[in-house]
């Protein structure tokens, strides 16, 4: 279970620096009016995230492949 939360965290916080950084670097284009780079660095978002959900979406099934194997 502890390796599920650590896993868990892991990844919220990898998905927040994400949306961080691309509302960050929306801000600076935004200010340099940059009005396409700004609306284009938020409307990638969700497509930058998804290496990091199949990354934890193998995460969590090797976590819980461990588990089935330890109670047996």
């Amino acid at each position: 279970m502890a390796t599920a939360w650590i896993l868990f965290g892991l990844v919220t916080g990898v998905l927040g620096w994400l949306y961080f950084s691309g509302h960050w670097e929306a801000q600076v284009a935004l200010q340099q009016r940059k009005w396409t780079a700004a609306s284009l660095s938020v409307g990638m978002l969700p497509f930058l995230s998804i290496p990091v959900l199949l990354l934890a979406a193998i995460g969590a099934g090797v976590v819980a492949w461990r588990a089935r194997h330890r109670e047996s």
